[in-house]
């Protein structure tokens, strides 16, 4: 990550391992519940399998936050919407712990990000980018930190 221009956050990729790991599990099961002759539950545990594996791709190929000079697009889950969110568009700033920063929006909405789903190791300089490019946009106020 840098300061300047766009920021691409990648997910945490112990999670997305585990995403693998899933679906690996999720396959052995299914295999042995055919070959158990329950052939309808086995195939529930294959379809689970694919789409744990189809999760995995996904997320290593989709970043969780992309940050442009005038907005942030934030990819949570593979089933949820992006959302763009303008800078200017943000009221304020608010980080809850460890666990997340809470984007309050002008239209009186907001905005979770969870930093469970980032690198340990860029948690802190990603809550610091979002609050200096909220600054930059003119918000009205930071929050204290929880």
């Amino acid at each position: 990550m840098n300061s300047v221009g766009d920021w691409v956050v990648r997910r945490n990729a112990d999670m997305v391992l585990g995403f693998l790991l899933n679906a690996f599990l999720f396959f052995i099961v299914g295999i042995l519940n055919v070959d158990l002759r329950n052939v309808w539950l086995g195939i529930i545990w294959l379809v689970g399998s694919a789409l744990w594996v189809s999760n995995f791709l996904w997320s290593t190929k989709t970043p969780y936050i992309r940050m442009t000079p005038d907005q942030m697009i934030v990819a949570a889950a593979v089933a949820l919407p992006r959302k763009t969110i303008p800078w200017n568009g943000i009221d304020h700033t608010q980080r809850v712990g460890e666990r997340r920063i809470d984007l309050f929006l002008k239209d009186g909405t907001r905005t979770k990000v969870y930093l469970r789903l980032v690198p340990l190791d860029d948690r802190d300089a990603l809550v610091e980018e979002i609050e200096r490019r909220v600054q930059l946009s003119g918000p009205r106020q930071t929050s204290p930190s929880n």
